[in-house]
């Protein structure tokens, strides 16, 4: 179902389930409603027609978005993971997703590597 719970498992590992809450515009929006509200975790699809270097393609977004309160127990602070892919539909295939995705992955894909990303690092 298009707007089933989305179900993630995070890095403790702990399941983290994504309910619909709520559309914007082109976005759809999913909260772990397990989380207490001064901490929400986010969860956003959108998807839409665009134009790339003068072609016809999709924008696709997933963004995840986390706040975590201070060691004050007061101050809180989101943080965010951004997917996005321009796809021209000309060569819109399986294959060109395919290697895309295994490329993004190889290059993150480990603890380390993200860490070193999110840090700054450009290898």
């Amino acid at each position: 179902m298009a707007l089933a719970d989305i179900t993630l498992t995070d890095a403790t590992p702990t399941d983290r389930v994504f309910t619909f809450v709520e559309m914007q515009g082109n976005r759809v929006i999913r909260k772990d409603l397990a989380r207490a509200p001064e901490i929400p975790l986010v969860l956003t699809f959108a998807h839409q027609a665009s134009t790339i270097k003068g072609a016809k393609g999709f924008s696709h977004l997933m963004r995840l978005d986390q706040t975590t309160l201070d060691a004050d127990g007061v101050s809180s602070y989101t943080n965010n993971v951004r997917v996005c892919v321009d796809i021209v539909n000309a060569v819109l295939s399986d294959t060109n997703i395919d290697h895309l995705r295994a490329m993004i992955i190889d290059c993150i894909g480990t603890v380390d590597e993200f860490r070193a990303f999110c840090k700054g690092s450009v290898r």
